[in-house]
């Protein structure tokens, strides 16, 4: 048996009999917000897959090159020359720049649009090109 307080019906009267309510449109909540949560917003969606796929394939060409520039800067081909110390001051330059420009679009993506794609981008990227460097190490190595 039901011992706590007894229903309560409110009689609303209906707008429709006030002639009043038919003349004037029905207004808006002022207070109401226009606002999309990040995971529901397809349009931002569509912007995150595209800019962590440009992070993804700019990374892994990046650092394809610079691993063939590291090689090609510090291989001497001939046995009778005398080889050269090997330079790294051209490499270290290049690499610390592609750093800073990748780093620095990916920061410059989270401080202004909120978005982690561009680094999750990139981290995918540098994982293809060790695979891919993996590969042609074993390819060479088990030949």
């Amino acid at each position: 048996m039901w011992h706590g307080p007894s229903p309560v019906s409110l009689k609303m009267s209906d707008p429709s009999h006030h002639p009043e309510s038919q003349s004037q449109p029905p207004q808006e909540d002022s207070r109401r917000l226009n606002y999309i949560s990040p995971r529901d917003d397809p349009e931002r969606a569509a912007r995150e897959t595209l800019w962590f796929s440009v992070a993804a394939i700019l990374t892994t060409i990046v650092v394809l090159i610079l691993v063939l520039y590291w090689l090609l800067n510090n291989r001497y081909v001939g046995a009778a020359m005398k080889h050269p110390p090997p330079t790294y001051l051209g490499p270290m330059i290049a690499t610390g720049l592609a750093v800073a420009i990748l780093g620095g679009t990916a920061l410059w993506q989270y401080t202004r649009h909120s978005s982690t794609a561009f680094a999750k981008g990139i981290l995918i990227g540098l994982a293809i090109a060790a695979l891919i460097e993996g590969f042609c190490f074993g390819f060479k190595m088990f030949k």
